[in-house]
């Protein structure tokens, strides 16, 4: 495991747009740095599938915690109708919203709620050196940053099908 500089708890104000690419490791910081949040996974399909149909449904799953409880809703992307239900309780019972996933483009070409300027937006980027314990160039130069690329011996394969 690496441990990210990434200071988000200090960037979260009440709600957060987290974005970058796959696999840099934006589900695994989310889930090291706020262990008691409410967690949403939307590549549960049964879960996404449920909500894509009956977003209504996500509202009414939220509406028994308190305002200020943290809510962080993965691959927010794959049912960009949530953004309204987010919208409403944002406003309306005072929750707070991490939301993440690898595509700004898929909100923004489907014309999803972007919030009204109440999410801000943020990047989750590769690891940099400091971020890893006796950094090898070599290997970063072969492998790249990726976490998951980077820790094998050989990233061959992984580059090829993450392309």
């Amino acid at each position: 495991m690496y441990h990210r500089i990434f200071d988000i708890e200090n960037r979260l104000d009440e709600a957060m747009f987290l974005f970058g690419g796959r696999q840099v490791g934006k589900s695994t910081l989310l889930k090291e740095r706020f262990p008691k949040a409410v967690y949403i996974d939307l590549l549960n399909s049964e879960l996404r599938n449920r909500f894509r149909q009956h977003p209504e449904e996500f509202r009414e799953s939220l509406l028994r915690f308190p305002a200020e409880t943290l809510i962080i809703v993965d691959e927010i992307q794959k049912v960009p109708d949530l953004l309204d239900e987010v919208h409403w309780l944002m406003v309306n019972k005072g929750l707070f919203f991490i939301l993440s996933g690898s595509s700004a483009r898929k909100l923004k070409k489907r014309g999803a709620n972007n919030l009204g300027g109440r999410a801000i937006p943020e990047t989750l980027f590769p690891l940099v050196s400091a971020e890893i314990p006796d950094f090898d160039l070599d290997r970063a130069v072969q492998n790249g940053m990726i976490p998951r690329h980077y820790k094998v011996a050989n990233a061959r394969n992984r580059l090829k099908s993450y392309i």
